[in-house]
């Protein structure tokens, strides 16, 4: 995993995780609840639920947690101190709850090109990080956006850097219900030297592993559905073919989270996995002998009984999140 994350970094990758980006809020989306609350770009976030936020990764995983549910959180203006509520929408595939219209202050960067629309006619491409609109610097994806929205139909000369050298793309941004768009996804976006490259798929690596036992700790706490946070082979299969539509190195990043989530999975105290007979040695040498050969075939029988029982319930969960609407339960 380290070694695909190593290799995606040279490339350039799409990071969805935000261990060291502090939480100021970037950009604040239209008739969000974040929006009601009266949050505005430049708000940093203190604490949510009542407890300190260090990051943009706390507030990810508070939030998923707190669908449809009223999250109380404190944040800083200026000098000031000030309290709001915001309301996660639920994201209905996962069961967890949205950023409630707040957006992280990241520099934009182009993740995908929208097939037919403007920006592949203007010659954008992934990767390409937006630095101005029309002279006026980009800061931020929310800033990208307000300088699109009211330009449709408007020949507009966006500024990009590209393999490190700055390049000026011009576009008509298309009229979508009264807003200018112009079809690029927007991503928080990262490339690196050979050197560079593997210390940050080590330490991307090691940011998964963390974020992965955070999830399982807040699915063991009901914090999460295991519904919506645990993926079978039906869900992977789907998620592979997404993936490698979009692009084969968003396919390998996919792989690289697989291969650590199994080995996560592998280290777990359950009978006849790794974990577990690192567990029964440590038993062994807590008591100072072993344990009787009969023993070891009963822990292993359970252990083999408690992973069939996951499985099971892994595939219903993929089973019911792929159903057709009409043939879920109360659809």
């Amino acid at each position: 995993a380290v070694l695909v994350f190593a290799v995606l970094f040279m490339v350039g990758i799409e990071v969805m995780s935000f261990p060291d980006l502090p939480p100021v809020i970037g950009g604040v989306e239209a008739h969000s609840s974040a929006a009601q609350a009266g949050l505005q770009r430049g708000d940093r976030i203190l604490t949510l639920k009542g407890k300190p936020i260090g990051s943009w990764q706390d507030v990810l995983l508070t939030v998923m947690g707190s669908p449809e549910q009223p999250v109380a959180l404190t944040f800083q203006r200026g000098k000031q101190i000030l309290h709001a509520t915001v309301t996660p929408k639920l994201v209905p595939r996962y069961e967890v709850g949205d950023l409630a219209g707040m957006l992280p202050m990241v520099r934009p960067h182009v993740i995908k090109i929208e097939p037919g629309l403007p920006a592949e006619a203007a010659g954008f491409r992934p990767g390409d990080e937006i630095r101005a609109v029309d002279g006026r610097p980009v800061i931020d994806s929310q800033a990208f956006v307000d300088a699109i929205s009211p330009r449709a139909g408007q020949r507009v000369e966006v500024e990009v850097l590209r393999d490190g050298l700055p390049k000026t793309l011009s576009v008509v941004p298309r009229n979508d219900n009264g807003n200018g768009r112009i079809g690029v996804a927007i991503g928080f976006y990262q490339r690196f030297g050979p050197s560079r490259a593997f210390i940050e798929g080590a330490r991307y690596s090691a940011q998964t592993v963390e974020q992965i036992f955070e999830i399982l700790g807040k699915i063991f706490t009901r914090q999460l559905s295991a519904k919506g946070a645990l993926a079978g082979p039906i869900e992977i299969a789907k998620q592979s073919g997404e993936a490698a539509r979009i692009g084969f190195k968003y396919l390998l990043q996919l792989m690289g989270f697989i291969s650590i989530s199994i080995a996560v999975m592998n280290l777990m105290p359950i009978p006849i996995l790794d974990g577990g007979q690192i567990f029964i040695l440590m038993v062994e040498g807590v008591i100072r002998r072993d344990l009787s050969l009969r023993l070891k075939e009963v822990i292993s029988q359970v252990g083999f009984v408690m992973i069939l029982l996951l499985m099971f319930v892994v595939i219903y969960f993929d089973v019911m999140k792929n159903l057709p609407a009409g043939l879920k339960p109360g659809g």
